[in-house]
């Protein structure tokens, strides 16, 4: 696979043309790395929303610290990611506290270190950007992904949260300061 890490070229900034190539990657992410967590009945039905994700692009333009995709030689979509302030959560300051809304790679890049080029320019956009720690939501027994933001320098910080995807699961909130996690 490190033919394929070197076949990446640049990150640049996420467009609203992308909303479909992200959507693609995102879901494919979901249906490989929440199997076995999420009902197979729910992720074999789960669906990429393009027109959804454009909404999401226009809404949180203003707020995003960075949104970012990677791109291989041949200009296709292989990993995105969202930092924006954490304002998704009542006990955290957004003036002071970012997030990474969302981390994908597509699937045949997994351990390629595209997640972590990826996660280093977010950190350091939101270090540049005056936040001073960043959050992350995670499912719980996604063990994977554990390891890959522990790696970075995550840790959980106490807090969990439930959500119904055609059955319970259950989310921990990791933590660690901004800036570049090398």
């Amino acid at each position: 696979m490190k033919n394929q890490a070197e076949s990446v070229v640049h990150l640049r900034a996420a467009r609203l043309e992308d909303a479909e190539a992200i959507e693609a990657v995102r879901v494919e992410g979901w249906r490989l790395a929440y199997r076995g967590i999420m009902s197979d009945a729910f992720l074999d039905g789960y669906t990429a929303d393009p027109e959804h994700r454009r909404r999401r692009m226009i809404e949180g333009s203003a707020d995003n610290v960075a949104e970012l995709v990677a791109e291989d030689v041949d200009s296709r979509i292989v990993g995105w990611i969202v930092a924006s302030p954490a304002d998704r959560d009542d006990d955290l300051d957004p003036s002071k506290v970012g997030e990474i809304d969302a981390c994908y790679v597509a699937t045949s890049f997994w351990g390629c270190g595209i997640g972590r080029e990826l996660m280093s320019a977010a950190l350091v956009a939101l270090a540049d950007a005056g936040y001073g720690d960043v959050t992350l939501w995670v499912l719980r027994d996604n063990v994977r992904a554990r390891a890959f933001y522990e790696s970075l320098g995550f840790r959980p910080d106490g807090h969990e949260k439930t959500h119904d995807f055609a059955g319970v699961v259950t989310s921990v909130r990791y933590r660690r300061h901004a800036g570049s996690p090398d």
